[in-house]
């Protein structure tokens, strides 16, 4: 079992544009609007790397831009790890195709954004870091991958660790692979330490067969559009402080996370 501290939350998801409008919408004071996200987000990247810089890196530095205004710490005390689908998939069907024509004409900006570990670099661009950091991908269980990632690696090096999960709406005719409906990104704080923590997680692998969902349809609807939004379940524990057990795929292992509010 892993036991291990959530201290900082931060969301980007339509309708959701931060973790004080998420909360508000998980507790029920407002109701839920699906909006889609800005087409521009701030990634404090210099003028020249923003410009280079694409969707899906745009959506994973916003998320932790947005986490570090609200807990600002030490970028070189903290692991990070970064999690996706699969990378960026625009990128990699303007490659593909491109690789189809005369004289396969790939951009070099392209060609440079197109390595999974993309947002990990434009990330230690802006926080001026040398720390470690891990790009995975788990498909649609991607989440609960990272998850899991950051938790050994924050307990096994006793450090600070930030997850960042995104994924971005594919091109049309990668849909019927990647059916992600919807924009959506998040960074979590997480750490062996209790001090200023929200709430204490304990992570284990389970028989349990059940997958946690949200009894808002159309949160649930939301739930459904990104593997990244499969954190809702858990946001929605956190933001209404239970004491909850949720369950989660991981590559065909059913994982339960016990939520405990202080």
């Amino acid at each position: 079992m892993l036991k291990l501290y959530l201290k900082a939350i931060s969301l980007i998801a339509p309708g959701l544009k931060d973790w004080q409008t998420a909360q508000q919408v998980l507790t029920q004071v407002n109701h839920y609007q699906h909006h889609p996200i800005d087409k521009k987000l701030s990634t404090l990247l210099p003028p020249n790397e923003h410009r280079r810089c694409t969707r899906t890196t745009q959506l994973a530095l916003s998320a932790v831009q947005q986490l570090l205004e609200h807990y600002p710490l030490s970028s070189q005390t903290i692991r990070y790890i970064f999690s996706s689908c699969n990378g960026d998939l625009t990128i990699f069907h303007h490659i593909s195709s491109a690789l189809t024509h005369i004289n396969r004409p790939v951009s070099p900006i392209k060609f440079h954004n197109s390595v999974h570990n993309a947002p990990a670099g434009y990330c230690s661009i802006v926080l001026q870091s040398q720390q470690a950091s891990s790009s995975i991908t788990g498909y649609k269980d991607s989440f609960i991958c990272g998850l899991l990632d950051a938790s050994v690696q924050s307990l096994s090096h006793q450090q600070d660790a930030l997850l960042c999960g995104y994924d971005e709406i594919p091109p049309k005719a990668l849909l019927s692979l990647y059916p992600i409906t919807d924009d959506f990104s998040y960074a979590l704080l997480l750490s062996p330490e209790k001090e200023q923590a929200i709430c204490r997680l304990e992570i284990k692998i389970t028989e349990e067969q059940t997958i946690s969902t949200m009894k808002d349809a159309t949160l649930e609807q939301l739930r459904q559009s990104n593997p990244q939004a499969k954190i809702l379940p858990l946001l929605y524990a956190i933001a209404n402080k239970q004491n909850a057990l949720l369950y989660f795929n991981n590559n065909q292992q059913q994982i339960a996370i016990q939520v405990n509010e202080f």
